[in-house]
C-alpha cells in the first residue's frame, strides 16, 4: 500500500506543481507541507480534504487506501493559477476572542440576542455561537462563515444520510430546495461561499438540529456501531482506536470513504456500521420526553440479539399480534 507521502510527490510531479502553489491554493503553510513530504506526519483531516479537493483525487487514495483516484481529469496539468491566499476564518474568530475579549465584554443583553439558530449550530459552546453570529452579522450577503472543516462535515453528512435515505445527494439537494451550485460551491475549499439558510435547509429537510450538519454529532453513532461490528479484527480495532482519536481531539466527522473500506472489509452494508435510527431519535428537532430518550439509550445498551428481539416484540404489540416469548 502507498504511503500519504509518496502519493503527494506523485500526484505533485504528474500534475506539475510546486509546494508553493499548494500552500498558496490550500493555505495550508509551506513548512507543513514540507514536514508531509518528508514522512514527519500525515495531515489532520481538513488538511487532507483541502489537499484532495486541490489535487481533483479522493481522501482515501491520498491516504494509499486504493489505487484508483477516481478523477478522470487526474493526468491533466492544471492551466489555471492558483488561487490568492485568503485569511482563514480561525484566524478571524481566534482575534475575536484573544485580542478583543469580546465575549466577556459583551453586555448580557446584547448576549441574549444571539439568535437560537446559532446556539443550535453550537449547543455546547456558547461563545463559538457568538463569535459566528457577530462575524457573520458583518456581513451583509447572508454568507453562513465556516471553518474549512466544518464544511468537510456537510460534505460527510450528506453522503451519510444519502447511504440512510437509500437516495443520492444530488436528489437531496433538489427535494430539500437548494440553489443548483450548492453541491458545485460545497466541493470547493473556499470558506465563505455558503449560506446560513442553507445550513437551516438541510437541517429542517431531515427533521435534525443543525449542529448534526456542521459538526461532528454523527462520530458517536459511528464508533459505537464499528465497535460492535468488528470483533477482534486486529486491523479495524487500530483503526477504531483512530476514529476515538478524531472524536476527542478533532471536530470532524468520521470520513464516509473510511466507513465503506470497512463495510466492503467485513462484507456487510454501510448502513450496519452506522446508528442512523438512534442518531435521527436523538438529534430530532421534535420533542422528545424524557421517558423516551430513557428508552433510547437503554435500546443502544442492548446487543443485536436483544434489539431484534424487542423489535420483532413491538411490531407484534403494534400488529395486535400476541407476542410468545
Amino acid at each position: 500500500m502507498s504511503s500519504f507521502k509518496s502519493r503527494m510527490a506523485e500526484v505533485m510531479k504528474m500534475k506539475n506543481i510546486r509546494q508553493t502553489e499548494v500552500s498558496a491554493a490550500t493555505g495550508i503553510p509551506k513548512s507543513t507541507l514540507s514536514r508531509y513530504m518528508k514522512g514527519s506526519y500525515e495531515p489532520k483531516q481538513e488538511n487532507l480534504y483541502a489537499l484532495a479537493d486541490f489535487f481533483g483525487v479522493t481522501p482515501s487514495w491520498l491516504l494509499g487506501y486504493t489505487d484508483d483516484p477516481t478523477d478522470k481529469d487526474y493526468r491533466r496539468i492544471p492551466k489555471e493559477e492558483p488561487a490568492e491566499k485568503k485569511t482563514s476564518v480561525k484566524s478571524v474568530l481566534e482575534l475575536l476572542f484573544s485580542k478583543t475579549n469580546i465575549y466577556n465584554r459583551i453586555k448580557p443583553e446584547q448576549a441574549l440576542n444571539i439568535p437560537k439558530d446559532y446556539i443550535e449550530c453550537y449547543p455546547n459552546d456558547t461563545q463559538l455561537a457568538f463569535g459566528k453570529w457577530y462575524t457573520c452579522s458583518l456581513r451583509k450577503d447572508g454568507v453562513f462563515v465556516l471553518m474549512t472543516y466544518e464544511k468537510g462535515n456537510i460534505r460527510e453528512f450528506l453522503q451519510y444520510m444519502a447511504v440512510f435515505k437509500q437516495t443520492t445527494i444530488e436528489e437531496i439537494a433538489d427535494a430539500a430546495g437548494l440553489k443548483e451550485d450548492f453541491l458545485t460551491r460545497l466541493a470547493t475549499i473556499s470558506e465563505e461561499d455558503i449560506f446560513f439558510s442553507e445550513i437551516k435547509t438541510i437541517a429542517k429537510y431531515f427533521g435534525l438540529t443543525m449542529n448534526c450538519v456542521i459538526g461532528d454529532v454523527l462520530n458517536s453513532y459511528i464508533i459505537d456501531a464499528v465497535e460492535d461490528k468488528i470483533g477482534n479484527d486486529k486491523e479495524l480495532n487500530v483503526q477504531l482506536e483512530n476514529f476515538k482519536t478524531i472524536a476527542e481531539r478533532h471536530y470532524s466527522v468520521i470520513g464516509f470513504e473510511y466507513i465503506r473500506n470497512i463495510a466492503e472489509k467485513l462484507n456487510c452494508e454501510i448502513t450496519d456500521l452506522v446508528y442512523f435510527t438512534q442518531f435521527e431519535q436523538m438529534n430530532s428537532t421534535r420533542e422528545t420526553d424524557e421517558d423516551e430518550k430513557e428508552l433510547i439509550r437503554k435500546y443502544r445498551s442492548l446487543n443485536d440479539d436483544g434489539q431484534r428481539r424487542l423489535t420483532d416484540y413491538l411490531d407484534d404489540l403494534i400488529s395486535g399480534k400476541r407476542y410468545m416469548g
